[in-house]
């Protein structure tokens, strides 16, 4: 399934992240989510594994699962990066645990999540424009119940 996406703008967190890749200096990268801003081009020499739910991935699957089981070696990666990825999972610890078996011991985890607290987003909340990031998981299982609080 090939999505359109926006083009995303280059921000604070674009440059953070960037710069925290190249200093890592990784062999091997697990990049999950990477599929509208990927940072494959900061490391071009290293061994690059994306995964996301659609587009260009070399594995696509959903992730917001109960239990993520990603077919990838365990201890194998010097980087795993997951820029703005949790917030729309309803698991997003079940992730979290099952990316740690790939990372190795003294590999780096690099995690971003959108600040909802930001000046842009209190204005979009001003004026009745519910932020995508502020949906765990976006539509919630029936079973499991409502993922919001009630005022």
């Amino acid at each position: 399934m090939e999505l359109h996406r926006p083009e995303v703008a280059d921000s604070a967190r674009i440059t953070v992240t960037r710069r925290l890749v190249e200093r890592s200096g990784a062999a091997a990268v697990l990049e999950i989510g990477g599929g509208d801003l990927s940072f494959r081009d900061v490391l071009p020499a290293a061994r690059w594994t994306m995964v996301d739910f659609a587009g260009n991935a070399d594995l696509v699957l959903d992730l917001n699962v109960p239990q993520p089981n990603i077919a990838l070696p365990e201890g194998h990666f010097d980087l795993v990066i997951m820029t703005e990825v949790i917030e729309h999972l309803l698991w997003p610890h079940r992730l979290l645990q099952e990316v740690n078996r790939f990372r190795k011991r003294s590999g780096q985890l690099i995690v971003s999540v959108p600040n909802i607290n930001s000046a842009l987003y209190r204005i979009a909340w001003l004026l009745g424009r519910v932020p995508s990031c502020a949906a765990c998981g976006n539509l919630p299982p029936p079973d499991i119940g409502p993922t919001t609080y009630q005022i």
